[in-house]
Protein backbone atom coordinates (compact mmCIF):
# COMPACT_ATOMS: atom_id res chain seq x y z
CA UNK A 1 0.00 0.00 0.00
CA UNK A 2 2.93 2.37 0.52
CA UNK A 3 3.39 2.73 -3.23
CA UNK A 4 -0.29 3.53 -3.67
CA UNK A 5 -0.06 6.33 -1.12
CA UNK A 6 2.77 7.77 -3.20
CA UNK A 7 0.57 7.48 -6.29
CA UNK A 8 -2.24 9.29 -4.46
CA UNK A 9 0.13 12.10 -3.43
CA UNK A 10 1.38 12.34 -7.02
CA UNK A 11 -2.17 12.74 -8.26
CA UNK A 12 -2.77 15.65 -5.87
CA UNK A 13 0.08 17.61 -7.46
CA UNK A 14 -1.87 18.18 -10.64
CA UNK A 15 -2.23 16.39 -13.95
CA UNK A 16 0.21 13.52 -14.09
CA UNK A 17 0.16 10.29 -16.04
CA UNK A 18 -0.17 7.29 -13.76
CA UNK A 19 0.41 3.71 -14.94
CA UNK A 20 0.03 0.84 -12.46
CA UNK A 21 1.15 -2.76 -12.95
CA UNK A 22 -0.71 -5.30 -10.77
CA UNK A 23 0.97 -8.58 -9.90
CA UNK A 24 -1.06 -9.43 -6.82
CA UNK A 25 -3.60 -7.63 -4.67
CA UNK A 26 -2.21 -6.27 -1.37
CA UNK A 27 -5.40 -7.02 0.55
CA UNK A 28 -5.02 -10.72 -0.26
CA UNK A 29 -1.56 -10.75 1.27
CA UNK A 30 -3.07 -9.25 4.41
CA UNK A 31 -5.80 -11.89 4.52
CA UNK A 32 -3.15 -14.61 4.36
CA UNK A 33 -1.36 -12.98 7.31
CA UNK A 34 -4.56 -12.93 9.38
CA UNK A 35 -4.82 -9.15 9.65
CA UNK A 36 -8.22 -8.11 11.07
CA UNK A 37 -10.96 -7.68 8.49
CA UNK A 38 -11.27 -3.89 8.90
CA UNK A 39 -7.71 -3.49 7.65
CA UNK A 40 -8.40 -5.90 4.81
CA UNK A 41 -11.49 -3.96 3.74
CA UNK A 42 -9.56 -0.69 3.88
CA UNK A 43 -6.74 -2.16 1.78
CA UNK A 44 -9.27 -3.40 -0.77
CA UNK A 45 -10.96 0.01 -0.95
CA UNK A 46 -7.63 1.84 -1.20
CA UNK A 47 -6.31 -0.35 -3.99
CA UNK A 48 -9.34 0.06 -6.20
CA UNK A 49 -9.94 3.72 -5.34
CA UNK A 50 -6.45 4.77 -6.40
CA UNK A 51 -6.28 2.30 -9.30
CA UNK A 52 -9.45 3.83 -10.73
CA UNK A 53 -7.58 7.14 -11.04
CA UNK A 54 -4.76 5.65 -13.13
CA UNK A 55 -4.52 6.52 -16.81
CA UNK A 56 -3.66 2.90 -17.62
CA UNK A 57 -3.15 -0.31 -15.69
CA UNK A 58 -1.52 -3.61 -16.54
CA UNK A 59 -2.00 -6.98 -14.89
CA UNK A 60 -0.69 -10.51 -15.32
CA UNK A 61 -3.87 -12.40 -16.32
CA UNK A 62 -7.13 -11.80 -18.16
CA UNK A 63 -8.97 -12.96 -15.04
CA UNK A 64 -7.31 -10.21 -13.00
CA UNK A 65 -8.10 -7.73 -15.78
CA UNK A 66 -11.80 -8.64 -15.60
CA UNK A 67 -11.76 -8.24 -11.82
CA UNK A 68 -10.19 -4.78 -12.04
CA UNK A 69 -12.58 -3.59 -14.75
CA UNK A 70 -15.57 -4.88 -12.78
CA UNK A 71 -14.53 -2.58 -9.94
CA UNK A 72 -14.21 0.52 -12.07
CA UNK A 73 -10.55 0.46 -13.09
CA UNK A 74 -10.28 1.69 -16.68
CA UNK A 75 -7.83 1.07 -19.50
CA UNK A 76 -6.62 -2.27 -18.16
CA UNK A 77 -4.33 -4.44 -20.30
CA UNK A 78 -2.96 -7.94 -19.75
CA UNK A 79 0.83 -8.12 -19.57
CA UNK A 80 1.89 -11.76 -19.11
CA UNK A 81 5.09 -12.55 -17.22
CA UNK A 82 8.04 -13.76 -19.28
CA UNK A 83 11.13 -15.74 -18.20
CA UNK A 84 14.52 -14.15 -17.74
CA UNK A 85 16.96 -14.82 -20.58
CA UNK A 86 18.85 -17.33 -18.39
CA UNK A 87 15.85 -19.67 -18.54
CA UNK A 88 16.44 -21.33 -21.89
CA UNK A 89 17.09 -24.84 -23.28
CA UNK A 90 20.71 -26.03 -23.28
CA UNK A 91 22.51 -28.60 -25.41
CA UNK A 92 22.96 -32.22 -24.34
CA UNK A 93 26.68 -31.53 -23.91
CA UNK A 94 25.95 -28.70 -21.47
CA UNK A 95 23.34 -30.84 -19.71
CA UNK A 96 25.93 -33.57 -19.22
CA UNK A 97 28.53 -31.09 -17.95
CA UNK A 98 26.08 -29.69 -15.40
CA UNK A 99 24.80 -33.10 -14.28
CA UNK A 100 28.37 -34.31 -13.75
CA UNK A 101 28.93 -31.27 -11.54
CA UNK A 102 25.81 -32.06 -9.50
CA UNK A 103 26.84 -35.73 -9.27
CA UNK A 104 29.99 -34.60 -7.45
CA UNK A 105 27.73 -33.11 -4.76
CA UNK A 106 24.70 -35.42 -4.67
CA UNK A 107 25.01 -39.22 -4.71
CA UNK A 108 21.50 -39.60 -6.15
CA UNK A 109 22.92 -38.19 -9.42
CA UNK A 110 25.88 -40.61 -9.46
CA UNK A 111 25.99 -43.64 -11.77
CA UNK A 112 28.09 -46.15 -9.84
CA UNK A 113 27.51 -49.17 -12.11
CA UNK A 114 28.48 -47.61 -15.43
CA UNK A 115 31.48 -45.93 -13.83
CA UNK A 116 32.73 -49.23 -12.40
CA UNK A 117 32.20 -51.17 -15.62
CA UNK A 118 33.94 -48.50 -17.70
CA UNK A 119 31.12 -48.48 -20.28
CA UNK A 120 31.60 -44.78 -20.84
CA UNK A 121 34.35 -42.21 -20.56
CA UNK A 122 32.21 -40.62 -17.84
CA UNK A 123 28.61 -40.95 -16.74
CA UNK A 124 25.99 -39.82 -14.28
CA UNK A 125 22.55 -41.38 -13.81
CA UNK A 126 21.07 -39.48 -16.74
CA UNK A 127 23.71 -38.83 -19.39
CA UNK A 128 27.09 -40.15 -20.47
CA UNK A 129 30.09 -39.29 -22.62
CA UNK A 130 31.06 -42.26 -24.79
CA UNK A 131 34.64 -43.30 -25.46
CA UNK A 132 34.30 -41.84 -28.97
CA UNK A 133 33.23 -38.45 -27.55
CA UNK A 134 29.45 -38.60 -28.09
CA UNK A 135 26.95 -37.38 -25.52
CA UNK A 136 24.01 -39.72 -24.92
CA UNK A 137 21.01 -40.03 -22.64
CA UNK A 138 20.96 -43.34 -20.76
CA UNK A 139 17.98 -45.54 -21.63
CA UNK A 140 17.71 -46.85 -18.06
CA UNK A 141 17.84 -43.39 -16.50
CA UNK A 142 15.17 -42.34 -14.01
CA UNK A 143 12.77 -39.60 -14.96
CA UNK A 144 14.02 -36.33 -13.49
CA UNK A 145 11.03 -34.47 -12.05
CA UNK A 146 11.48 -31.01 -10.57
CA UNK A 147 9.48 -28.62 -8.47
CA UNK A 148 10.43 -25.44 -6.64
CA UNK A 149 8.78 -24.04 -3.56
CA UNK A 150 9.14 -21.67 -0.64
CA UNK A 151 7.54 -24.38 1.55
CA UNK A 152 4.46 -22.40 2.55
CA UNK A 153 0.85 -23.61 3.07
CA UNK A 154 -0.31 -22.45 -0.38
CA UNK A 155 1.40 -25.52 -1.87
CA UNK A 156 0.05 -28.88 -0.74
CA UNK A 157 2.88 -31.36 -1.25
CA UNK A 158 0.78 -34.16 0.22
CA UNK A 159 -0.86 -34.32 -3.21
CA UNK A 160 2.54 -35.03 -4.76
CA UNK A 161 3.43 -37.71 -2.19
CA UNK A 162 0.04 -39.41 -2.63
CA UNK A 163 0.51 -39.38 -6.42
CA UNK A 164 3.99 -40.88 -6.11
CA UNK A 165 2.58 -43.61 -3.85
CA UNK A 166 0.00 -44.45 -6.53
CA UNK A 167 2.67 -44.41 -9.24
CA UNK A 168 4.94 -46.64 -7.13
CA UNK A 169 2.15 -49.18 -6.62
CA UNK A 170 1.54 -49.30 -10.38
CA UNK A 171 5.13 -49.82 -11.48
CA UNK A 172 5.83 -52.30 -8.67
CA UNK A 173 3.26 -54.74 -10.07
CA UNK A 174 5.26 -56.89 -12.48
CA UNK A 175 2.09 -58.13 -14.19
CA UNK A 176 0.93 -54.60 -14.96
CA UNK A 177 1.71 -52.78 -18.23
CA UNK A 178 2.82 -49.93 -15.97
CA UNK A 179 5.81 -52.01 -14.86
CA UNK A 180 7.71 -50.68 -17.90
CA UNK A 181 7.41 -47.10 -16.68
CA UNK A 182 10.62 -45.47 -15.42
CA UNK A 183 11.71 -44.89 -11.87
CA UNK A 184 11.58 -41.28 -10.67
CA UNK A 185 14.01 -38.91 -9.01
CA UNK A 186 11.91 -36.04 -7.67
CA UNK A 187 14.03 -32.94 -6.97
CA UNK A 188 12.45 -30.12 -4.98
CA UNK A 189 14.36 -26.86 -4.68
CA UNK A 190 13.90 -24.05 -2.19
CA UNK A 191 13.80 -23.34 1.54
CA UNK A 192 10.94 -22.51 3.87
CA UNK A 193 9.06 -23.26 7.09
CA UNK A 194 7.41 -26.55 6.05
CA UNK A 195 10.48 -28.21 4.53
CA UNK A 196 11.43 -30.32 7.55
CA UNK A 197 7.82 -31.41 8.06
CA UNK A 198 7.75 -32.60 4.45
CA UNK A 199 10.99 -34.59 4.86
CA UNK A 200 9.51 -36.39 7.86
CA UNK A 201 6.35 -37.19 5.88
CA UNK A 202 8.46 -38.70 3.08
CA UNK A 203 9.91 -41.29 5.49
CA UNK A 204 6.39 -42.59 6.20
CA UNK A 205 5.66 -43.39 2.57
CA UNK A 206 5.72 -46.88 1.07
CA UNK A 207 8.06 -45.92 -1.74
CA UNK A 208 10.62 -44.65 0.80
CA UNK A 209 10.51 -47.93 2.72
CA UNK A 210 11.18 -50.05 -0.40
CA UNK A 211 13.89 -52.58 0.41
CA UNK A 212 15.21 -52.90 -3.15
CA UNK A 213 18.75 -51.64 -3.78
CA UNK A 214 17.35 -49.60 -6.67
CA UNK A 215 14.47 -47.59 -5.30
CA UNK A 216 11.76 -46.79 -7.83
CA UNK A 217 10.91 -43.42 -6.27
CA UNK A 218 13.49 -41.10 -4.71
CA UNK A 219 13.07 -37.57 -3.40
CA UNK A 220 15.84 -35.02 -3.02
CA UNK A 221 15.45 -31.54 -1.54
CA UNK A 222 18.09 -29.07 -2.71
CA UNK A 223 19.14 -25.45 -2.42
CA UNK A 224 20.79 -24.28 -5.64
CA UNK A 225 22.83 -21.27 -6.61
CA UNK A 226 20.88 -18.79 -8.72
CA UNK A 227 22.93 -19.61 -11.82
CA UNK A 228 22.40 -23.37 -11.38
CA UNK A 229 18.61 -23.41 -11.09
CA UNK A 230 17.90 -22.63 -14.79
CA UNK A 231 20.38 -25.34 -15.80
CA UNK A 232 18.64 -27.93 -13.65
CA UNK A 233 15.30 -26.99 -15.22
CA UNK A 234 16.86 -27.42 -18.67
CA UNK A 235 18.08 -30.91 -17.68
CA UNK A 236 14.78 -32.06 -16.17
CA UNK A 237 12.17 -34.16 -17.95
CA UNK A 238 9.02 -32.76 -16.35
CA UNK A 239 8.06 -29.95 -13.97
CA UNK A 240 5.50 -30.09 -11.17
CA UNK A 241 3.67 -27.05 -9.76
CA UNK A 242 1.50 -27.28 -6.66
CA UNK A 243 1.04 -23.53 -6.31
CA UNK A 244 -2.51 -22.33 -5.75
CA UNK A 245 -3.06 -18.58 -5.99
CA UNK A 246 -4.83 -16.94 -3.04
CA UNK A 247 -6.88 -14.82 -5.41
CA UNK A 248 -7.04 -17.32 -8.25
CA UNK A 249 -6.08 -14.42 -10.52
CA UNK A 250 -2.25 -14.41 -10.65
CA UNK A 251 0.10 -17.04 -12.06
CA UNK A 252 3.17 -18.82 -10.61
CA UNK A 253 6.43 -17.47 -12.02
CA UNK A 254 8.03 -20.88 -11.51
CA UNK A 255 5.96 -22.27 -14.39
CA UNK A 256 6.99 -19.38 -16.64
CA UNK A 257 10.63 -20.20 -15.84
CA UNK A 258 10.07 -23.87 -16.65
CA UNK A 259 8.46 -23.01 -19.96
CA UNK A 260 11.45 -20.82 -20.77
CA UNK A 261 13.55 -24.00 -20.54
CA UNK A 262 10.99 -25.89 -22.71
CA UNK A 263 10.04 -28.01 -19.72
CA UNK A 264 6.46 -29.40 -19.77
CA UNK A 265 4.57 -28.85 -16.50
CA UNK A 266 1.89 -30.69 -14.57
CA UNK A 267 0.14 -27.99 -12.52
CA UNK A 268 -2.45 -27.94 -9.75
CA UNK A 269 -5.69 -26.50 -11.08
CA UNK A 270 -6.91 -23.11 -9.83
CA UNK A 271 -8.69 -20.04 -11.21
CA UNK A 272 -6.40 -18.60 -13.89
CA UNK A 273 -3.96 -21.48 -14.47
CA UNK A 274 -5.58 -22.26 -17.84
CA UNK A 275 -4.17 -18.99 -19.20
CA UNK A 276 -0.67 -20.43 -18.79
CA UNK A 277 -0.87 -24.24 -18.87
CA UNK A 278 -2.68 -25.57 -21.93
CA UNK A 279 -3.60 -29.26 -21.76
CA UNK A 280 -1.61 -31.30 -24.26
CA UNK A 281 0.37 -28.29 -25.54
CA UNK A 282 2.79 -27.46 -22.74
CA UNK A 283 1.57 -29.74 -19.95
CA UNK A 284 -1.59 -30.66 -18.06
CA UNK A 285 -3.55 -29.48 -15.02
CA UNK A 286 -4.76 -31.79 -12.24
CA UNK A 287 -7.25 -31.56 -9.39
CA UNK A 288 -5.98 -34.28 -7.07
CA UNK A 289 -3.36 -36.98 -6.50
CA UNK A 290 -5.15 -39.58 -8.64
CA UNK A 291 -5.19 -37.26 -11.65
CA UNK A 292 -1.54 -36.34 -11.10
CA UNK A 293 -0.54 -40.02 -10.95
CA UNK A 294 -2.49 -40.74 -14.14
CA UNK A 295 -0.82 -37.82 -15.90
CA UNK A 296 2.63 -38.99 -14.81
CA UNK A 297 1.94 -42.43 -16.29
CA UNK A 298 0.54 -40.91 -19.48
CA UNK A 299 3.51 -38.56 -19.93
CA UNK A 300 6.16 -41.21 -19.17
CA UNK A 301 4.92 -44.16 -21.22
CA UNK A 302 7.65 -44.96 -23.74
CA UNK A 303 10.26 -43.04 -21.73
CA UNK A 304 13.07 -45.63 -22.09
CA UNK A 305 12.70 -45.62 -25.89
CA UNK A 306 12.61 -41.80 -25.93
CA UNK A 307 9.12 -41.96 -27.47
CA UNK A 308 7.07 -40.54 -24.63
CA UNK A 309 4.65 -37.62 -24.64
CA UNK A 310 7.25 -35.45 -22.90
CA UNK A 311 9.48 -35.57 -25.97
CA UNK A 312 6.56 -34.71 -28.27
CA UNK A 313 5.65 -31.64 -26.20
CA UNK A 314 9.26 -30.47 -25.89
CA UNK A 315 9.73 -30.65 -29.66
CA UNK A 316 6.64 -28.49 -30.24
CA UNK A 317 7.47 -25.87 -27.62
CA UNK A 318 7.27 -22.35 -28.97
CA UNK A 319 9.97 -19.94 -27.92
CA UNK A 320 8.48 -17.50 -25.42
CA UNK A 321 8.83 -13.78 -26.03
CA UNK A 322 11.35 -12.13 -23.74
CA UNK A 323 10.41 -9.32 -21.36
CA UNK A 324 11.70 -6.54 -23.63
CA UNK A 325 9.68 -7.75 -26.60
CA UNK A 326 6.53 -8.15 -24.52
CA UNK A 327 7.01 -4.66 -23.09
CA UNK A 328 7.45 -3.18 -26.58
CA UNK A 329 4.34 -4.86 -27.99
CA UNK A 330 2.00 -4.58 -24.99
CA UNK A 331 3.00 -1.77 -22.64
CA UNK A 332 4.99 0.78 -24.63
CA UNK A 333 2.26 1.51 -27.24
CA UNK A 334 -0.18 2.36 -24.44
CA UNK A 335 2.35 4.58 -22.69
CA UNK A 336 3.02 6.44 -25.94
CA UNK A 337 -0.70 6.96 -26.52
CA UNK A 338 -0.93 8.76 -23.17
CA UNK A 339 1.69 11.25 -24.29
CA UNK A 340 0.05 12.11 -27.60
Amino acid sequence: LAQLYMVYAWLQMGKRYIVIIFYIFEYLLRISNFIESEVVRFALWMEYAIASQADASFCVTNKMRASLMKRGVRNVFTFYDTPYETFTPISLAKQHEFLMKIAMQETKFTDVENTKENKYAEANRFTALTHDNRYVKLSDRPCLLISSTSWTPDENFTILLDALDIYWNSISNEDSPDAELPSILMVITGNGPLKEQFKVEVTRRKFFKESSAKKKIEILTMWLKAEDYPKLLACADLGISLHVSTSGEDLPMKIVDMFGCHLPVLAKKFGSIGELVHDGENGHVFNNAVELADQLKMMLRGFAEDKCLIKTIKEKFNQLDDWDKTWETTVWPEVLSLCE
